[in-house]
């Protein structure tokens, strides 16, 4: 059972996802228990026959006694405060050996959800929860699930909410994001993707990588962070709120991940680095190529420019104790270890730091980015929303010394 419960100004919407199974025996019916001064609007489902409020239970009746599984849509509403503590509505199955799910609740309007009381649950990520949670799009939104194996514990919760007037929001944007890439001659590429993101309205920042694309790990101020999926597969990566009326500050989001496409010829041909598309538009972007000392590298017509290498311009990158220089990236005594060596060195690494790990650990790559050979360094300016940013580039090998 999903609730998700919308917090307006005069009234708390409650919206619940049902799925009721059957392990033994029949059901011609379900009931549950009502929190005081729920109001049911509507109950649907292909099962429902007919149902009914009293003292407090709703009883729903089937059209035929349920024998394996089905599923109830239940909306209903209470009067509530505009802001301070608001007690959220908690609906109870009745006569039931297991009762698994959560809790949404979010805020309709300029506001956010400080504090709260909660008994009974545990606080997750909202993407968690699934899709009835995961996808509200609102300035504030927190997500509980129903301790384990406790179906008749007591269950409240209460939450703390302040609200500001419309003006005070902001729009979520990405100022900065740079980009290192690690190109081998066999059609590897490892790509760590930084983004100075402020935000205080979004929960997720929606990244679609490169069809075929490997996600190995992802960061949110420089700590772990698992992320969730979205119906068409993308990564919905969590993100912190500033203060609604407040200048929000910026912070860094990381991804790692590993792309593959064909081999290079042993002469020259065409290669391209394909970066991830946010569901956010990019102010500037940042891009350094590093690869194989075999070939040389030049940019083809495209929305990245050649520059000489500059520093990263945002102050979130800083907070992480990021050195965004070339010798800092690539110190002389570092060995000149191949491409292709270097990303299997990391893959291996990643891999072997996974397996050590228990079923379900978050466990990211940190291991310094192996900036290693030549380089390039391209810079873009505004990328829309929802496009996927293409760098289009020839190669050569180069000749060995001697050769004709």
């Amino acid at each position: 059972m999903t609730q998700v419960a919308s917090l307006g100004e005069e009234l708390t919407q409650l919206n619940i996802q049902l799925r009721v199974e059957v392990i033994q025996g029949q059901a011609g019916e379900v009931r549950l228990a009502l929190p005081e001064g729920l109001i049911i609007n509507q109950v649907s489902g292909a099962a429902v026959a007919d149902w009914q409020t009293k003292a407090g239970v709703l009883v729903i009746s089937f059209l035929e006694p349920v024998q394996r599984e089905t599923r109830l849509v239940i909306a209903g509403e209470r009067p509530s405060a505009r802001d301070g503590q608001i007690g959220i509505p908690v609906v109870r199955l009745e006569g039931v050996e297991r009762e698994t799910g959560g809790i949404g609740v979010e805020v309709l309007g300029a506001g956010e959800i400080g504090t709260r009381d909660a008994v009974g649950l545990q606080e997750v990520a909202a993407a968690d929860l699934g899709e009835p949670v995961s996808s509200r799009d609102s300035p504030s939104l927190v997500a509980f699930r129903f301790r384990p194996f406790e179906p008749r514990t007591a269950r409240s919760l209460t939450v703390k909410v302040s609200r500001y007037t419309p003006q005070a929001l902001l729009t979520a944007n990405v100022e900065e994001a740079r980009f290192d890439v690690l190109l081998s001659p066999e059609g590897k590429a490892l790509i760590h993707a930084r983004y100075a993101v402020r935000n205080n309205q979004r929960n997720f920042l929606k990244a679609t990588l490169p069809s075929g694309a490997a996600f190995w790990s992802a960061s949110l101020r420089g700590k772990p962070i698992r992320p969730g999926r979205s119906p068409d597969g993308a990564l919905l990566l969590p993100l912190a709120k500033g203060r609604a009326g407040e200048q929000t500050e910026l912070f860094p989001v990381e991804l790692l991940y590993l792309d593959r496409s064909g081999a290079w010829s042993e002469e020259k041909g065409q290669a391209s680095v394909k970066l991830p598309a946010l569901d956010l538009p990019v102010s500037r972007t940042g891009l350094q190529v590093y690869h194989s000392p075999a070939y040389r590298l030049a940019p083809r017509p495209g929305a990245f420019r050649l520059e000489p290498f500059a520093p990263a311009s945002s102050e979130a990158f800083d907070r992480v104790g990021e050195t965004d220089t070339p010798s800092a990236r690539a110190p002389a005594s570092a060995p000149a270890l191949p491409n292709q060596m270097a990303i299997q060195a990391l893959a291996d690494k990643f891999q072997g730091g996974a397996r050590s790990g228990r079923g379900g650990t978050l466990l990211p790559v940190n291991t310094p980015f192996p900036a290693l050979g030549p380089s390039l360094f391209f810079l873009s300016e505004l990328t829309t929303e929802n496009q996927t940013p293409v760098l289009e580039l020839e190669y050569e090998k180069t000749k060995k010394r001697g050769g004709l």
